[in-house]
């Protein structure tokens, strides 16, 4: 998202105040004055007017021993995910071994 979006949509300014906001060096992304209107930012990404911070957020990596007939998919029909084993605020996205490669493993070892 633009800065000018995200200060107009987490603030009470509008759009040519929060124009002249950034222009005048008033506003912090990452802990640097930033001046450009169409700068991109993320959801991590540490945003501040004056000393009111707007948006500080840090990525959050767990590891999960994941049970046998759990996939690590975010949806699935046919069997339960890992998301459905954490709690709401914790679930996000989830990132785990290919398909297949337990059967992989199994015949790597009997080599």
């Amino acid at each position: 998202m633009r800065l000018d979006r995200f200060i107009q949509r987490n603030t009470l300014h509008g759009k040519q105040a929060c124009r002249e906001l950034i222009t005048a060096g008033c506003v912090q992304v990452g802990g640097e004055v930033c001046r450009d209107l169409h700068r991109e930012i993320d959801p991590f990404t540490t945003v501040c007017i004056g000393d009111e911070v707007l948006q500080q957020r840090q990525a959050r990596y767990l590891m999960l021993h994941k049970p046998a007939g759990v996939v690590s998919s975010t949806e699935h029909d046919e069997h339960p995910t890992v998301l459905d084993l954490l709690p709401e605020e914790l679930r996000g996205f989830t990132s785990g071994r290919a398909a297949g490669s337990e059967n992989h493993r199994a015949d790597a070892a009997n080599q």
